[in-house]
């Protein structure tokens, strides 16, 4: 009986002191000063909703950034008029004819598709309309055009822009081979990714690349980039597409965001074709589409160098303003107070007069002094 009483004292004693523990732990502040587990955990969870609402605050104040490279018809597409475009893996050629009419010409755009002419009108009913506005604009429409052996293809190398692009487009790759296993359609489409970047390397134009005579005259096209727009999410944020570039040798340039009322006209449809999936040629409607912009070394040296240099000439006019300011400054005095040269400073007649007029006077206070005395 006396074991069992020590042994029913002490778990009574153990559970006293566990409750006097959690007791102090539930307190926001101990008499010691230390802050108790509980009202540190307080503390953070007011801290981290202040840091939320501050950011969801700054989020809804932030502007909307704008795009790095200008473009005289949006400042949303990442194309100009001096671009020699090449656009890849084309459907009905809706992008094609939208581009040109964006642009208002087409002379300097070399639209491709991989499938056959018949296929093509077969698979899209309207793109025969499309592709005559591209022509009717002076582009050029190439049929059997593998984005994975661009080098095989004469059309392109016989081309008015010399076969340089600045431009090279792939909107929305797929490679369209049916394939229900997740892992083996991404890897489908890796391989799609890999081969087209190998591929257009050649093609891609440089600072070097010489002189290209167009209607308008002649140019010399900037540093080439690819061009590669997908959906975001699964299973588009696996396939890599970043990591793949850099892997065949391409540093990203920059990277906006697509939408399709961007370009009017545009419709997109998908690889299979318009009668198979009715339904799905709306797809990108109302979900986020990013366009990636890959340069090689030699394009992110060029916008490297370009970039300093703009710095160098911002400096150079922030200085150029604070000099011509002084200069206002130094005109206006002398306009308004005379006496004075172009360098601002007072001409050596009027010094010696003051430092004459300084002299008497002291001459004129020592002599008063002596007198006094």
């Amino acid at each position: 009986m006396a074991k069992k009483g020590r042994k029913l004292a002490i778990k009574q004693s153990v559970k006293a002191l566990y409750d006097r523990k959690r007791v102090a732990r539930s307190r926001p502040g101990r008499p010691d000063g230390k802050v108790s587990t509980s009202g540190a955990m307080k503390k953070r969870g007011i801290k981290n909703q202040r840091n939320l609402a501050s950011k969801s605050q700054q989020q809804k104040a932030a502007p909307e950034l704008p795009n790095c490279l200008s473009n005289p018809k949006s400042n949303n597409t990442p194309f100009s008029t001096d671009d020699t475009i090449l656009l890849v893996g084309e459907g009905n050629f809706s992008f094609s004819a939208a581009l040109a009419t964006l642009l208002g010409s087409a002379e300097l755009i070399t639209a491709t598709c991989f499938d056959t002419e018949q296929e093509v009108q077969r698979k899209y009913p309207d793109a025969a309309r499309h592709m005559a506005t591209v022509k009717d604009l002076g582009g050029i429409v190439l049929h059997g055009v593998d984005a994975t052996k661009l080098g095989l293809h004469e059309g392109l190398k016989a081309g008015r822009s010399n076969g340089r692009f600045s431009k090279i487009v792939f909107n929305f790759p797929h490679a369209g081979a049916g394939i229900k296993d997740q892992d083996r359609n991404i890897l489908t489409n890796q391989h799609l990714l890999a081969g087209f970047f190998s591929s257009a390397r050649q093609f891609l134009s440089s600072p070097l690349s010489g002189v290209q005579y167009t209607a308008q005259g002649p140019i010399t096209p900037p540093s080439g980039q690819i061009l590669v727009t997908l959906k975001t999410g699964i299973p588009y944020d696996d396939w890599g597409l970043v990591s793949l570039g850099k892997a065949a040798g391409y540093f990203v340039h920059h990277c906006t965001e697509f939408k399709s009322e961007f370009y009017p006209g545009y419709e997109h449809r998908r690889t299979i074709g318009w009668d198979a999936t009715k339904e799905g040629n709306v797809e990108i409607e109302g979900k986020a589409c990013k366009t990636w912009a890959f340069c090689d070394k030699k394009g992110a040296a060029a916008v490297a160098s370009s970039r300093k240099l703009a710095s160098k000439r911002a400096k150079k006019g922030q200085q150029g303003s604070k000099s011509s300011s002084v200069a206002d400054s130094v005109l206006g005095e002398d306009l308004e107070g005379g006496g004075r040269d172009q360098d601002g400073k007072k001409s050596r007649k009027e010094k010696k007069k003051a430092l004459a007029a300084k002299r008497k006077r002291h001459q004129a206070d020592s002599d008063g002094s002596s007198d006094s005395d």
